[in-house]
C-alpha cells in the first residue's frame, strides 16, 4: 500500500502527474486529478503507462491537475475533524 497516499500527495504537491492505483487511500488523496489503474490488472496498468507516454495527453492532464488539486493544510484537517465531532 502506498504509504497512506503520501507518495501520491507528494507527487501532486511538486506538480508531477502520476499514475496511481485505485485502491486504499489513494483515490481519497488525489480525487479526480489523476489517472488510476487496478493493481490486480497488469493490462490496466500498461494502458495507463502507454497513455502517459503521449506528451500531449500527459501535459494536458498535468495542467488540469495543477488547476484542480487543492492542497490540504493541517488547519483544514482540524476544522473538518471538529465539524465532524460536533455532529456526534
Amino acid at each position: 500500500y502506498e504509504g497512506w497516499g503520501l507518495p501520491v500527495a507528494e507527487s501532486i504537491m511538486y506538480g508531477k502527474f502520476c499514475l496511481a492505483t485505485n485502491t486504499t487511500s489513494v483515490p481519497e488523496v488525489a480525487g479526480e486529478v489523476l489517472d488510476y489503474f487496478s493493481p490486480f490488472n497488469s493490462e490496466d496498468c500498461l494502458n495507463g503507462i502507454i497513455k502517459l507516454l503521449d506528451d500531449t495527453y500527459r501535459d494536458k492532464r498535468q495542467a488540469n491537475m495543477k488547476k484542480a488539486y487543492k492542497k490540504t493544510t493541517w488547519e483544514d484537517t482540524t476544522n473538518k475533524l471538529l465539524k465532524k465531532l460536533n455532529t456526534i
